[in-house]
């Protein structure tokens, strides 16, 4: 007996080891399965664990679902936002957020897992606004406009006078109106002496866009009523009416991109917001200017000085060489507006400081940058401004509706005002400060811009 109890002992004393602490700490996180567990075989003999992990697993490391950014200070989830990876702007172009606030945004954004409903895809924007290069909101008060510059709050009157229905509609178009009104009083109620112009808009053809309105009028109520898809409204209205207001004629200088799968550039973005995208942009078309190998060939010498080759703060093709303008945000009927203004609040905050780096001190002769928030039928002005590295984002006024045929002239009215601020205000300023081709009136710009600002 005493040499059985010998032999236990010696055998007991062979197969006890010492239990590794953190593996045990691991063990502890884990829920051991009672049926049958599936134990991964161990890697070959000279391969090491990384290896191992990469060969056998590899949707742990390539899925952007679980993935920490380097620093800790953003944990990446599954968001409508992460565009793979949240990128990262690069030290020398952006400045290091303090401490306190890199602990508070961490803390808003790992609470964010799987999909992130709509409040959540927009829960760091309070703590944007902490950061010194972060994004601020604020209202468009026409009551109190403190703060908003002088150029801004003139188009934001003209926007109103839009959003009355003031002078939207071709004078050309006031009889056949007028003949359809008798037989659809209530469509055509609102179709009074003020809304027509005093003068035919010679931009857009007539002959066929009264028929146009009316089918855009008609396709928005569908869409309404089937409770179509962000992407079935782009498809069926929005690019429609882009196409009535920007692209007739074609040859213009102003015209407008789709861009819904357009990544912002790390070099630009900032560092605490989700990478996000929008859904157009208007653009300047420099083959359209009046001195196109100037503007084209200046453009392609400032690409080949940016670190990721492109004339914006995305890399997105059809976009590198066409300056943007006014950048335009969509959701379905019924959507987040307050998440749409988000998602164009972080794009053109990346836009000013791409801006910034163009222009260096000639910033601040860009009073303001305009955006377009659109909610299914609703089409609303938004605007930032940038002061020190800072944007405010300035929300918003509805101009127009594609409810009714009088709303739908009202966006394209306000679509054409907006065109009309890139021809005739941020081009002349892109081509002095960016592009370095001086436009004499452009001084006078910069001379208004530096007394708002001040």
């Amino acid at each position: 007996m005493r040499n059985d109890d010998s032999r236990i002992i010696r055998w007991l004393e062979d197969i006890v080891k010492p239990i590794d602490n953190s593996a045990s700490a691991s063990l502890g996180k884990r829920k051991r399965s009672s049926a049958n567990p599936q134990i991964p075989s161990p890697p070959a003999s000279g391969d090491s664990f990384h290896d191992y992990e990469e060969n056998k697993m590899p949707e742990r490391d390539t899925s952007p679902k679980r993935r920490k950014a380097a620093t800790g200070a953003i944990a990446v989830g599954d968001d409508p936002f992460d565009n793979q990876r949240t990128p990262r702007a690069p030290v020398s172009l952006r400045d290091q957020p303090d401490a306190s606030y890199s602990n508070m945004s961490s803390s808003a954004s790992t609470t964010e897992s799987g999909r992130s409903s709509p409040s959540k895809s927009f829960s760091r924007f309070p703590f944007l606004s902490l950061d010194p290069s972060g994004i601020e909101r604020a209202a468009i008060n026409l009551g109190d406009a403190e703060g908003l510059p002088e150029a801004a709050q003139a188009l934001v009157v003209d926007i109103e006078g839009i959003a009355s229905g003031e002078g939207v509609v071709p004078r050309g178009l006031k009889d056949e109106i007028g003949e359809k009104k008798k037989k659809a009083s209530l469509l055509y109620a609102r179709f009074r002496d003020f809304v027509y112009a005093p003068d035919a808009l010679d931009s857009l053809p007539q002959r066929w866009l009264l028929e146009d309105v009316l089918e855009i009028v008609n396709v928005a109520q569908d869409c309404q009523e089937t409770e179509q898809d962000e992407s079935g409204w782009n498809n069926l209205v929005h690019s429609p009416l882009l196409t009535m207001a920007l692209a007739r004629p074609l040859k213009q200088l102003v015209g407008y991109t789709p861009c819904m799968t357009a990544n912002i550039l790390p070099s630009w973005k900032i560092l605490a917001a989700p990478g996000t995208r929008v859904d157009y942009a208007m653009v300047i078309k420099p083959d359209q200017d009046t001195d196109p190998v100037a503007t084209s060939e200046a453009i392609r010498k400032m690409r080949c000085d940016l670190p990721d080759g492109s004339a914006n703060h995305t890399g997105f093709e059809p976009l590198q060489n066409r300056p943007i303008s006014v950048s335009i945000e969509t959701k379905r009927y019924g959507g987040q507006e307050k998440k749409a203004e988000f998602q164009l609040g972080v794009w053109q905050a990346a836009q000013w400081r791409l801006l910034a780096h163009q222009a260096r001190g000639g910033v601040d002769a860009l009073p303001f940058i305009p955006g377009i928030v659109v909610s299914g039928h609703e089409w609303s002005l938004v605007l930032t401004t940038n002061t020190g590295g800072k944007t405010k984002l300035w929300s918003r006024r509805t101009f127009g509706s594609t409810a009714t045929p009088l709303g739908t002239f009202q966006v394209l009215a306000g679509i054409k005002r907006l065109a009309q601020w890139s021809k005739e205000d941020f081009w002349p300023w892109y081509k002095n400060y960016v592009l370095g081709l001086h436009v004499g009136a452009v001084q006078l710009l910069g001379e208004e811009a530096d007394g708002d600002l001040s």
